[in-house]
């Protein structure tokens, strides 16, 4: 896992995690998404960016229920039941993480449910292999993009990337493990696209009080912070 502040002339500085057991000991998906959502609130400029593997191992320890970092913040969502949008409603990301179950068509067949709502998440690849340190496949990582024709402010504007668990490493977790009750559980990177702005938002040349009031905090706090420039300095 990569969590690393950047700085142009220091080296990134990896935080300590301490590990806790995820899904087995909650009782709903709302209690393991609020604990996920509090450990993972890490220093504002910190940004989660795992590689592929990283992902993938995180998906392998998800479905044997075994420990991982606190601060990977990867919530359980059921991605097919509500719009890419409501997911993202009051928070500023730009991706977010989570664990989801993929539900077949019809028993037996090999077809899963992609439709959500009046939209559907549509694939755009065959899938790329991920691989371990020495090689192996571990699984597989899909590109999907939400269509909706009736909603053109939404159509093709939501990207997925979906890990999958490859039947290799499926039967060598179902002989070893008992915890092993998550089989078609994915785990998915869900991305809005933006403009040729990185926020999506057109630049203002003048700013507002009440921006600044978000930035530096209460009036109180900038009192407590101000610099006196005719003061000299003592180091």
């Amino acid at each position: 896992m990569s969590l690393a502040r950047r700085h142009p002339f220091k080296q990134p500085r990896t935080i300590p995690s301490t590990s806790y057991l995820p899904t087995t000991s909650y009782q709903t998906r709302m209690e393991y998404n609020k604990e996920v959502q509090e450990n993972s609130a890490h220093t504002e400029g910190f940004r989660f960016h795992p590689t592929d593997r990283e992902l993938m191992k995180y998906l392998i320890l998800f479905v044997i229920s075994k420990p991982f970092s606190k601060l990977v913040p990867i919530v359980l969502e059921d991605l097919y039941t509500i719009e890419p949008w409501d997911i993202f409603k009051g928070k500023k990301d730009r991706a977010l993480y989570f664990f989801t179950e993929l539900k077949k068509k019809k028993t037996g067949n090999t077809r899963y449910v992609r439709s959500v709502g009046e939209g559907s998440w549509k694939s755009q690849d065959k899938g790329k292999a991920v691989c371990s340190e020495k090689g192996s496949i571990l699984g597989y990582k899909r590109s999907l993009r939400y269509q909706n024709p009736g909603l053109p402010l939404h159509d093709g504007q939501w990207l997925m990337k979906e890990y999958s668990i490859c039947d290799d490493v499926k039967k060598h977790l179902r002989q070893r493990f008992h915890e092993y009750n998550k089989e078609h559980y994915v785990l998915c990177r869900v991305k809005r696209k933006v403009g040729k702005d990185e926020d999506g938002i057109a630049p203002k040349e003048t700013i507002i009080d009440e921006e600044i009031n978000d930035i530096i905090g209460s009036n109180d706090a900038a009192d407590t912070l101000a610099i006196d420039i005719n003061r000299p300095f003592h180091g």
